[in-house]
């Protein structure tokens, strides 16, 4: 259940209603006096210099609540960087790489989704396809990804998963991200969409040009004790099953899984909240060790 009473404050509302009186007053005067006093111009002929600031407020509110809009779930793009943005900050990311001549990517993800349903973690699962725009590519890049979402935290933040299986002949690799994203706050939504006309010169072409993603630049986890401990909590259960997920179709299918149980715990060691962390500090020796089967084997 959630607890958090999220909504704009009569503060937030006061200071943006301060703020438009001491501009409008202000510009009122300037006008006045610069047109109607030294220039001679009608009321008539004074209405462009009032019609335009409203004009040029109602279209700044609009580009601002289109900057706020969610991407598509199933269809992302990005141009170059920030493939992830929208799912949040990330919390951690592992990847295995093992050698075997089926591929083993359709197993693993069952096994995985079956050990978080029986943990109770309410996954739920959909393909996702992340496309690099970049105008320098000959073809847009597109990649599919699996998307595992859990229910909001009491404090309504989203954690998620993020799967990647590759495979290039026998040489596979199964990858993982774990993302939290936070509430997207009431007041930050109000004071973004109110002062956009004051502040959508610092920030139009950078969102135009799809280089920032507003809908996730303000979702923030909220700051809280208790939050953080439901995230740690979260984030750790996922994880240790994702690991064991893999572990055993890999023990099933006869592949050694002797480094994998060793990065599994030296990650769970580790605090995976509110960083970014790349984890699996014997990844090099595994990746030894996969190189001189494949080798071995041809």
């Amino acid at each position: 259940m959630a607890l958090l009473k999220d909504k704009v404050s009569a503060r937030t509302v006061l200071i943006v209603i301060f703020v438009y009186i001491f501009v409008a007053v202000s510009y009122v005067g300037i006008v006045y006096e610069e047109y109607y006093y030294y220039r001679d111009f009608s009321q008539r002929e004074m209405l462009p210099f009032f019609l335009f600031p409203l004009l040029w407020m109602i279209v700044c509110y609009f580009i601002a609540l289109r900057a706020l809009k969610p991407p598509n779930s199933h269809s992302i793009s990005f141009d170059r960087i920030g493939a992830f943005q929208s799912f949040g900050v990330s919390s951690g990311t592992f990847q295995h790489v093992f050698y075997h001549s089926k591929s083993l990517g359709k197993k693993i993800l069952a096994k995985t989704f079956k050990s978080l349903e029986a943990a109770g973690l309410e996954p739920i699962s959909k393909e996702v396809s992340i496309t690099d725009r970049d105008k320098n590519l000959v073809v847009k890049d597109v990649r599919e990804f699996t998307l595992i979402q859990f229910k909001q935290t009491r404090r309504l933040s989203d954690p998620s998963l993020i799967i990647s299986f590759e495979s290039k002949g026998a040489m596979q690799s199964f990858q993982w991200w774990l993302f939290e994203r936070g509430v997207l706050s009431a007041n930050f939504k109000f004071l973004f969409v109110a002062f956009s006309p004051i502040t959508i010169f610092f920030w139009f072409f950078t969102w135009l040009r799809d280089r920032e993603n507003y809908s996730n630049k303000f979702h923030k986890i909220y700051p809280s004790s208790y939050e953080v401990m439901d995230l740690n909590t979260h984030l750790r259960w996922v994880h240790d099953r994702v690991f064991d997920s893999l572990v055993l179709e890999l023990e099933n299918n006869g592949v050694d899984t002797s480094a994998l149980r060793e990065q599994k715990a030296q990650v769970m060691n580790i605090n995976i909240s509110g960083g970014k962390v790349a984890m699996g500090s014997v990844v090099q020796g595994a990746m030894n060790r996969v190189i001189g089967k494949s080798r071995g084997a041809s």
